[in-house]
């Protein structure tokens, strides 16, 4: 994970000339170890895999179409306001890219409500006529 993305790892090695624990973020075995590899806001399985394989440059070139690629990436979500002692979760890309920088109350509050518009406000007949990515699994009916 040390080399992507790069920005948290700058961030961090901010943290660390202020006097935050972001060094130890960085390496934390013991905070993956508890991940079990899983996505800590969804359970999902991550593609560690991945981590060493993502390139700026390809990023350019390819757009939208290597955030699907790399969704599962392992990713760190820096949790709290970031003024007392540093906290992370290990996250999916997307799931982070998704959080962004909600709190995880607000982050499950959006969650919950875009599923109540699509399960509540979907006709079937409108469901059928969405092109659904692949990943994911709709039953319009």
């Amino acid at each position: 994970m040390r080399r992507l993305p790069v920005t948290p790892w700058r961030r961090d090695s901010n943290e660390v000339a202020s006097g935050k624990p972001g060094a130890v973020q960085r390496h934390d075995p013991p905070r993956v170890m508890h991940s079990a590899g899983r996505d800590a806001y969804k359970g999902e399985a991550q593609e560690w895999a991945l981590i060493g394989k993502y390139f700026n440059a390809q990023s350019k070139e390819q757009g939208r179409q290597i955030k699907t690629r790399f969704a599962l990436l392992p990713s760190v979500d820096h949790v709290g306001d970031e003024l007392g002692k540093a906290d992370f979760k290990i996250c999916a890309w997307r799931t982070n890219d998704a959080k962004n920088d909600l709190s995880l109350r607000d982050f499950v509050d959006l969650c919950r409500r875009v599923v109540k518009h699509w399960d509540g406000g979907l006709s079937a007949a409108r469901c059928a006529t969405i092109r659904w990515p692949a990943a994911i699994q709709v039953g319009c009916g």
